[in-house]
């Protein structure tokens, strides 16, 4: 195994705000003599859940020899309790990276937990007793005129009428179903094309390497897809044990010399179909194929043979 990254980060402590959120920054270097193409990853540890974990910007980027990239990983866990909750950074080569990683130094977070705010009662209003107070009154007083206009004492029961009660419509919130978690997805997919620029005797046969990530165990399936509309006839899939990546390859031959196609331009690209649908970025080349020279014979020379008399 080799180690063409470093990968060190200003602080390995840090706090989240009330709302759970936190930033780490990372910084990482090619170490080689050679230009890398290096893949970054975050990883939860103990009790952190991975779909806390976020990175900012590219996660695949191009390192010159010895060049530095500074990476931030966002951290929100929005009603997790109080705690430390740890993760890292790994860098990979995109080319390689079962065998050329770096594992990153151990960040973490403290969770001071969420506090919620106590439920204030509302008070009985008291309004509403004065309303019935003054209805009571008001039909008192009406039973009270029409006895007195009677000029008699009446046996006839009196029908109180009782005012109909106003129906209270409660109103019931139903609960907003919670945001879905994340399962077994593709998070990142490259392909590049070799030759990317060809000169000379055609055909020629491109070779377009590439590479898939997941970010947990579970069947990948994808195909090419080319410039000129066709596609891999084959079922292509990867079986992923745990998260990382995992190269891929594929080959086309082409060239025609005919003036009229000249230079020709194409792309190929990864299609991922399950668990997510994704797309890699094209992988252009260009080709000026040249004829090869065609070997004849000289044009013969017709000489004059008539007789010349004076």
């Amino acid at each position: 195994m080799r180690n063409s990254f470093t990968v060190i980060t200003t602080s390995d402590a840090i706090k989240a705000d009330p709302s759970g959120r936190a930033q780490a920054a990372y910084s990482v270097t090619n170490t080689s003599s050679r230009p890398v193409r290096g893949l970054a990853t975050v990883k939860a540890q103990g009790t952190t859940k991975r779909e806390w974990l976020s990175i900012a910007g590219e996660t695949e980027r191009d390192f010159a020899a010895g060049a530095t990239e500074n990476f931030t990983v966002n951290f929100a866990a929005t009603g997790a309790s109080a705690g430390k909750y740890p993760f890292r950074l790994d860098v990979a080569a995109a080319v390689n990276p079962d065998e050329d990683f770096t594992e990153g130094q151990v960040v973490n977070v403290e969770v001071g937990g969420t506090t919620v705010a106590p439920t204030t009662k509302k008070p009985f209003p008291i309004w509403i007793i004065f309303v019935i107070l003054g209805v009571v009154l008001l039909i008192g007083a009406v039973i009270l005129v029409l006895v007195l206009k009677s000029g008699k004492p009446t046996n006839e029961p009196v029908v109180e009428e009782t005012p109909s009660p106003v129906a209270e419509t409660t109103v019931t919130a139903t609960p907003t179903p919670p945001r879905e978690t994340g399962g077994f997805a593709v998070v990142g997919t490259t392909l590049v094309a070799n030759p990317a620029t060809h000169s000379g005797p055609c055909p020629v046969k491109i070779t377009f390497s590439g590479s898939i990530t997941a970010n947990g165990p579970g069947t990948v399936k994808y195909t090419f897809v080319r410039s000129d509309g066709a596609r891999d006839s084959r079922d292509l899939s990867l079986d992923f044990t745990g998260p990382g990546s995992k190269t891929v390859e594929t080959t086309w031959t082409l060239g025609a010399a005919d003036p009229a196609f000249q230079p020709f331009r194409g792309s190929q690209q990864i299609k991922i179909l399950s668990p997510n649908e994704m797309e890699s970025e094209r992988a252009n080349f260009e080709l000026n194929c040249q004829s090869r020279p065609v070997i004849g014979f000289p044009t013969p020379i017709i000489r004059d043979h008539r007789r010349i008399t004076p």
